[in-house]
């Protein structure tokens, strides 16, 4: 498995798992306290709605959350639409049972079960608003998240339920838990998610989702069926009370299993889906998580089975001791039950849940039937026969995966085995410890626990196999904790030297962004800069300088620039195709490298803290900028894809607010050809839309982007193209330079620094230029960023180390964009993970096979009618990217045509940026050729290091 997703992994299920052991504290406190206020009648009551609401939630999820976990691509239309369907799921069900419930009371005979039903079906709609957040966040990797909200439910919850039982509310106490913890679980995961759902869109297809949601929903049915058919049975041929007891042994079994088993299917089932075309990566991933699995368990597992009685004792008081043998075969059942967990990994991940749930309707219905007939025989019968249909259900599961071919089926069967023999092993010593001499039952707990862990250590270490296995996934996740994201935006280099610092001074820096986050959401921090704008504009027009004379400045507020070829593009086409004088405001305390035959036209704004500053500096830098307005007639904000709050919050929203500024005080103002992702900051989208009210022209770079401003309620959009679209100078110097001999076809391709950060694809893009070089193309290995925090020459660098020495060419430095577009207009194809490489190589006419990242490409790729060329980024990509090399490679491709068709109007498009600016040349350019102008630019871009204090 790849270093990277070794560390995603890793570090995956040391936060879920340690959220989950915090989880597990606070359920056995709940536990313990309510096991005391409240009756086995109060808790069967619950049972009897809370079988039903757990069965419908199967419903209401529809497979949906899986399916968009394990898909290989999720548009946002899909994922609007993904949100719709379950919420409307969740609503039916919610009135389903509420009609229900009067039938509900009369059949069980007691009328409480009206109310109890109406309360409890509110479950249903918060669970579905909620599911495609969870799976968002999921398929992000994004698990701290994700675990911090279930967390907080999870104490809000039990915390609400002690006040209602203390004040003698008695079942209620525990209808009022479930639904407080959904609430609250719902509202963190909508604040923490930065998406807003948008509009129904009907051209979005979801019929792949529901095909694999519809296949895994009648196996959680069929699966589910076996574990709910206990209490149904038992309520039909017993007690309130029985089914109270059943309940309550079936909960202590299920409380620390589930704790365990839901983070780990949470982090395997993203990791194993990005692996699913990589069988050797896919089995070893399986193989130790699932060992890491069932040694947690079954630990866990020992010592409860040895130590029942003082566990029912401690956990819910000793009037439950009627629970301790339904106890002791229920924590067989779950061993086992663990022990089919990592197959129902391998049929999700690959897709296969068709095949999963044919399996299921050959065998679960059997295991129903048993279950019914052991009811007969009371809670003991009915434990035991669901102990039985577990222990059928593991082996049968592995002799059907061996049809599904590439799964390591005797190596989980050896798995399973060994850990069973531990468990053996260790519960029976832990049970010896404790029988010797008499203890108190919590004693008994600690002594066993420790005697069986003893044991078990001994007994791994005579077993090489399974001590090999399990150091290796402990040594994946002692790794993680040293370094490594776990998902977009985790930050660091691939060893992870962002993260790493002591756990003080990681925790100082995690409070210290979520209150930026929220002091900037608040608004407050722009509504004071839009207020320093205005009196500084208006103390500059007191002093005489009020009104734009005709053909004013033109203020441009750039992007960050520095170590960016894409950057340094944009900026250049504005000044380029802008009248002089033009104004330029940087954000960062930096000179910017321009061409000679465009850097007289410019004048630099000393306002260096204007984005990124903060206290007495930034506010000076903000009066600056006020008074700067008095001298323009246009101002123009470079929007890139730094408006949606993707890299920094703070300035984004400092951008939308200053370029409001402008809008009101009645400047023509505009922000240029910008992106906006799918799931942008909320406080980013609420500062755009005031901008757009106020009067900002909001020219949005692709279809894709402008859809979803719209769908985010934002005014005065229109759609144009990226403006490097426009630009006009060429400079074939370093083309002649780096090609001089070269008479093979040309490949331009570009390693990301931003891509290598969050997931090592090192074999993938050396298979892409393996195959490249196959073809007989000449490989030009491109870097486009130099940055500490994603740089592209190390990548690159790291790209040419795996070949021999002339096998690729390495440009070792930074081009200016004039001499990309010069090298761009020599290639034949270009794979790139930076977007403005594609964009200068479109502009050419060549085909550009892009990674898509920050929901970007998508649109760019839809401009040219290409959308098959914009490429996730995920392992495996190799195999997507050559086939559109063999189909790009020919004159006469459709690929090739689709571009050439679109080129003219992606450039009348781009020309749209600069509508009622006075352009310098209105000229349109030649159809067929970029023409070349001369100029004299700088040999490379400077790398700043300070860019990395401040990114984006």
């Amino acid at each position: 498995m790849s270093p990277s997703l070794n560390r995603v992994a890793g570090r995956g299920a040391v936060v879920t798992l340690g959220t989950q052991g915090v989880r597990l504290v606070v359920q056995v406190v709940g536990l313990a306290v309510l096991g005391r206020l409240l009756t086995p009648h109060d808790y069967g009551l619950v049972a009897i709605v809370s079988v039903l609401v757990s069965a419908g939630e199967i419903f209401r999820d529809f497979g949906l959350s899986a399916a968009a976990i394990q898909a290989k691509t999720l548009s946002a239309a899909q994922r609007d639409n993904l949100f719709w369907i379950n919420s409307g799921m969740g609503l039916v069900l919610a009135v389903v049972l509420c009609a229900a419930s009067p039938l509900l009371a009369h059949l069980y005979g007691d009328d409480r079960l009206v109310l109890l039903a109406v309360v409890m079906a509110s479950v249903f709609v918060l669970n579905g608003l909620s599911t495609q957040y969870r799976a968002g966040l999921a398929r992000d990797l994004q698990f701290g998240r994700l675990s911090g909200a279930e967390l907080i439910g999870q104490v809000t919850g039990v915390a609400v339920a002690v006040a209602v039982a203390v004040l003698g509310g008695g079942y209620w106490a525990l209808a009022a838990q479930w639904v407080s913890a959904q609430c609250v679980v719902l509202v963190l995961l909508v604040a923490w998610s930065r998406w807003v759902p948008g509009r129904v869109d009907r051209t979005a297809s979801v019929r792949p989702f529901v095909r694999f949601g519809s296949a895994l929903l009648g196996t959680t049915l069929l699966n589910n069926a076996v574990s709910y058919a206990p209490p149904l049975a038992l309520g039909l041929t017993s007690t309130p009370a029985a089914v109270g007891v059943y309940g309550r042994a079936q909960q202590l079994v299920t409380m620390p299993l589930l704790q365990i088993q839901a983070p780990t299917t949470r982090v395997a089932l993203p990791v194993l889906s990005r692996l699913q075309d990589d069988t050797k990566r896919f089995a070893e991933l399986l193989l130790r998580g699932q060992l890491l699995l069932l040694t947690l368990i079954g630990l866990l597992f020992a010592v409860l089975f040895a130590q029942a009685p003082a566990a029912v004792r401690v956990l819910v008081g000793p009037q439950w001791g009627a629970a301790v043998p339904l106890f002791r075969l229920l924590l067989v059942a779950g061993f086992l039950q663990a022990a089919t967990y990592a197959a129902n990994w391998v049929f999700q991940a690959r897709g296969r849940t068709g095949s999963q749930l044919r399996f299921f309707l050959l065998t679960k219905p059997l295991f129903v039937l048993a279950i019914a007939v052991g009811a007969w025989w009371g809670p003991v019968g009915t434990a035991t026969a669901y102990t039985l249909a577990c222990a059928l259900g593991w082996p049968l599961s592995l002799l059907w995966m061996r049809r599904l071919g590439g799964v390591p089926v005797a190596r989980m069967l050896g798995n399973g085995l060994r850990t069973g023999v531990l468990v053996v092993l260790a519960s029976s010593a832990s049970w010896a410890a404790t029988h010797v001499v008499p203890l108190p039952a919590v004693l008994d707990l600690v002594v066993g626990g420790l005697v069986a862990v003893a044991v078990a250590a001994a007994a791994i270490g005579l077993l090489p196999a399974h001590r090999r296995e399990l150091a290796v996934a402990l040594r994946a996740v002692r790794s993680s904790r040293r370094g490594g994201g776990t998902g977009p935006g985790a930050g660091g280099a691939p060893g992870g030297g962002a993260r790493r610092g002591g756990p003080v001074r990681r925790a100082r820096a995690t409070l210290r962004r979520v209150a930026t986050r929220a002091w900037f959401s608040s608004g407050v921090p722009t509504s004071l800069d839009r207020w320093l704008v205005r009196s500084a504009l208006r103390r500059a027009r007191r002093a005489g300088t009020a009104g734009a004379p005709a053909g004013g400045l033109h203020l441009v507020l750039a992007a960050p620039g520095a170590g960016n070829v894409g950057d340094q593009a944009l900026l250049e086409a504005v000044v380029e195709r802008s009248a002089p004088p033009v104004l330029l405001a940087v954000p960062l305390a930096q000179t910017p490298a321009l061409p000679q035959a465009i850097a007289g036209r410019v004048e630099l704004l000393d306002a260096p803290h204007l984005l990124y500053g903060d206290g007495a500096q930034h506010r000076a830098s903000v009066r600056r900028y006020g008074a700067a307005l008095a001298r323009v007639s246009h101002v123009s904000l470079i929007g890139a894809d730094v408006m949606d709050g993707g890299y920094s919050l703070p300035a984004s929203v400092r951008r939308s607010a200053l370029v409001t500024a402008a809008a009101q005080a009645g400047l023509d103002t505009r922000v240029i050809g910008f992106s906006w992702n799918g799931s942008p900051r909320w406080a980013a989208r609420r500062g755009l839309r005031r901008a757009g009210a106020a009067g900002v022209r909001l020219l949005a770079r692709d279809p894709v982007s402008a859809g979803r401003l719209r769908r985010d309620g934002v005014r005065g959009v229109s759609e144009v193209a990226d403006v490097v679209f426009a630009a006009r100078s060429v400079d074939e110097s370093a083309a002649a330079q780096l090609l001089q001999g070269v008479s093979a076809p040309v490949a331009l391709v570009n390693a990301s620094g931003l891509i290598a950060r969050r997931a090592d694809l090192r074999d993938d893009h050396e298979r892409v230029v393996r195959g490249l070089l196959d073809r007989g193309l000449h490989v030009v290995l491109l870097p486009h960023v130099a940055r500490p925090d994603a740089d592209d020459l190390a990548a690159c660098r790291d790209l040419a180390a795996r070949f021999a020495p002339g096998e690729v060419q390495l440009v070792d430095r930074l081009l200016t964009p004039a001499q990309v577009r010069g090298l761009a207009r020599r290639a034949a194809v270009v794979v790139t993970g930076r977007m403005h490489l594609a964009v200068m190589s479109l502009l050419s006419g060549v085909p550009a096979i892009t990674l898509a990242t920050q929901g970007k490409v998508e649109g760019l790729a839809q401009l040219f009618g290409t959308p098959e060329l914009a490429v996730e980024p995920v392992p495996g990509f190799a195999d997507r990217v050559l086939p559109l090399v063999d189909r790009s490679l020919p004159v006469q491709s459709r690929v090739r045509a689709a571009v050439a068709a679109s080129r003219a109007r992606v450039i009348a498009l781009a020309e749209l940026n600069f509508t009622g600016l006075g352009l310098l040349d209105p000229r349109t350019r030649d159809d067929d050729v970029c023409p070349s102008i001369d100029v004299a630019a700088t040999a490379a871009i400077p790398v700043e290091g300070n860019v990395e204090q401040h990114p984006r």
